[in-house]
């Protein structure tokens, strides 16, 4: 019951073909196309409108006269997918995900070696786009003063130097909890949207920010220091699987849903990073207070052992009020001294692929963007080495850049730089042998595996709610004809202890 997820990628709003049928008779993205997107660092709050390169192939020598006549830069990319479930009817099409909003911003054609059969010359063009956040830097601000006002009045003023710069961004969103704080006077002349957006976000205490292409909108890279549960479910790996997955995250009405890696069918280098940024030992926020008639400030706190060197956070925050500023750098410490100082994880990439097993696996792993979207790594060798003794620490991880993929041949790829996620939950009894037995706990929950009746496996009678249903119990190895669940080919004893106690009955992903 995988789907199959296919790309489509529209240029000034006409469709351009990823297959080869129509290689003589239109441009092809023959070679597929790569998104760079995110931070290359949890603690920095420098990021950059994500970029994303298309290979075409064109025997119709339309891009070649678009550069010759300068209507190839400014044209609209959009890259979107959709999914179709694996032997079913086209009708069973899953709605489009839209991973890439952007503008063309280099266009190069080279011609090749190769001819149509009835003599015209291909052409290569690479085609490079930024994402519509970059539209934001062609709006500029000024030459007037923004007066005191709250940070929703100075999000609506960035949104929209960007929606007159083009770029078509609905919504600047941020944390709730600051919207009615109030700013000091802002010198803004000259000054671009793309600056004002990281300064804005900067402002609330070093943080960055991402495009959500499908949405179109722009949302805060929150903390990733969240209240999570781990449970057990199964993502129809070869019927039946299972693994830890950690419950969704909710930010801000928005929700994010967890997901499970299997360590083993990851590749990627095993190198585990430390450096200064994982180590950062005072903060210096610059500020200018209402109290003293806006005049600068420098808030700082710090713990420098003695005779151990400065490891510096600074950024300039538009609040004007220190009951705004004290929390700020108490949640940005936090931030630094807990998640931000633990060793990176390495990258991981996935392989290439045509299917996923499940609609939600296939939107976390193909979302170019930054989010709070957790995924645990099963039998993660760094997380034993790293945070294995750690309460409040799972074999957890959240994106905060790649770069992701697609080759018409090989399929869909991603590289992900992540980092923890510190989990802010008390800490909960873990599962036990017993804990493992499958019961049906409602009457809606089911007595046999979701796949009996597909395949026509004889059920046997239902049984009463709070009754065992060994039918679905975990079993070990490779799965058997007409058998329950199994523990997937990554998980080992150490991932069963950070299930918590309450959440061993499988759910079916």
């Amino acid at each position: 019951m995988a789907i199959i997820v296919r790309p489509s990628v529209f240029i000034g709003g006409v469709e351009v073909a990823c297959h080869a049928e129509a290689l003589d008779e239109a441009p092809v993205v023959i070679r597929g196309f790569e998104i760079d997107w995110g931070r290359e660092d949890y603690q920095s709050a420098s990021t950059s409108p994500s970029s994303a390169k298309l290979f075409i192939t064109d025997a119709t020598q339309d891009w070649a006269r678009r550069i010759r006549e300068s209507r190839a830069i400014g044209s609209t990319v959009e890259i979107k997918w959709t999914a179709t479930i694996k032997g079913g009817a086209s009708s069973a099409a899953l709605p489009p995900v839209t991973m890439f909003r952007g503008r063309v911003q280099t266009a190069r054609a080279i011609p090749m070696d190769r001819f149509t059969d009835d003599g015209r010359r291909r052409w290569e063009i690479e085609l490079t786009a930024a994402d519509r956040t970059a539209d934001y830097g062609n709006g500029i601000a000024g030459p007037t003063e923004w007066p005191v006002e709250t940070m929703t009045q100075r999000a609506v003023k960035i949104r929209n130097l960007g929606l007159a710069a083009g770029s078509g961004i609905e919504a600047v969103y941020f944390w709730p909890g600051y919207q009615d704080q109030t700013t000091w006077p802002l010198d803004v002349k000259s000054k671009d949207g793309l600056a004002l957006l990281a300064e804005f976000y900067a402002s609330m205490g070093n943080d960055s920010y991402s495009y959500d292409p499908d949405e179109n909108v722009i949302r805060q890279a929150i903390r990733l220091s969240q209240p999570l549960t781990v449970g057990l479910g199964a993502f129809d790996d070869d019927l039946g699987a299972v693994y830890p997955v950690p419950s969704d995250i909710t930010v801000d009405g928005v929700d994010y849903p967890g997901v499970a890696l299997g360590g083993c069918q990851l590749e990627g280098q095993p190198e585990i990073t430390a450096d200064p940024a994982t180590d950062i030992n005072r903060l210096e926020c610059q500020w200018k207070d209402q109290l003293t008639a806006h005049k600068d400030v420098t808030t700082i706190k710090e713990n420098v052992r003695p005779g151990d060197a400065r490891r510096v956070m600074s950024w300039t925050s538009w609040l004007r009020f220190g009951e705004a500023i004290d929390p700020t750098l108490e949640n940005v410490w936090n931030r630094a001294r807990e998640e931000g100082a633990r060793p990176r994880h390495p990258d991981i990439t996935i392989r290439p692929t045509h299917e996923f097993p499940t609609e939600r696996l296939a939107k976390w792993l193909l979302q170019a963007w930054e989010n709070t979207r957790p995924a645990y790594i099963a039998g993660s060798a760094a997380y034993e080495w790293l945070l294995g003794d750690e309460a409040s620490y799972s074999p957890i991880v959240a994106p905060i850049g790649g770069s992701t993929r697609f080759d018409p041949v090989k399929g869909w790829s991603a590289t992900f730089r992540v980092h923890w996620v510190h989990n802010s939950s008390a800490a909960a009894p873990s599962a036990t042998w017993k804990s493992l037995e499958q019961i049906r706990y409602s009457t809606s929950t089911p007595s046999v595996p979701w796949w009996y009746p597909i395949l026509g496996i004889p059920a046997p009678p239902p049984v009463e709610v709070g009754e065992r249903t060994p039918e679905r119990d975990l079993t070990w190895g490779e799965v058997a004809a007409e058998a329950g669940y199994r523990f997937a080919e990554s998980v080992t004893w150490g991932d069963m202890r950070q299930v918590n106690s309450t959440g061993t009955q499988i759910k079916d992903y």
